[in-house]
């Protein structure tokens, strides 16, 4: 019986050590996911301000009032 139970406990922290590697490893790949959408976000973000840069126009509207600056 006493063999019995050691082997039992044995192959539930086995199993439970499986478990933790197991989540911990789709973790790190969710993680790594995640950061490579961030990266390409950014990228995209980068390219639409330097494209808003180049493109920017300041328009300046004539003082229409006629009146004097006195």
């Amino acid at each position: 019986m006493k063999n019995e139970d050691l082997v039992i406990g044995l192959i539930v922290m086995l199993a439970a050590f499986l478990f933790i590697a197991v989540g911990y490893d789709i973790g790190k790949r969710e993680s790594k996911s995640e950061m490579t959408e961030l990266k390409t976000e950014l990228e995209q973000a980068k390219a639409q301000i330097k494209l808003l840069e180049e493109n920017q126009v300041i328009v300046y509207y004539a003082d229409s009032w006629g009146g004097s600056y006195d």
